[in-house]
């Protein structure tokens, strides 16, 4: 089953082809996120940062996950496109 947005795969490599850092920040689990990025198509590797629920104390609707994606990856949560 093909579960990707048209596009998704060929628009994260474009960004790291254009020196953009990619994160996949998620409160689904880590397993369930590496299955779902392989299914678009890509390694785990193809993104400099991932976050799962579980590395952060407070989930949705708290937006801790991608502050603290925007962290990891260098940039002030302004600076980012989610």
């Amino acid at each position: 089953m093909d579960i990707s947005i048209n596009g998704a795969a060929e628009t994260v490599t474009a960004l790291k082809e254009l020196g953009f850092r990619t994160a996949v920040c998620s409160s689904a689990d880590r397993e369930k996120l590496e299955i779902n990025i392989r299914a678009i198509g890509l390694d785990t590797s193809a993104f400099d940062v991932i976050l799962s629920g579980s590395d952060v104390e407070r989930q949705k609707p708290a937006p801790d996950v991608y502050l603290l994606g925007a962290e990891k990856v260098g940039c002030l949560p302004s600076e980012c496109m989610v």
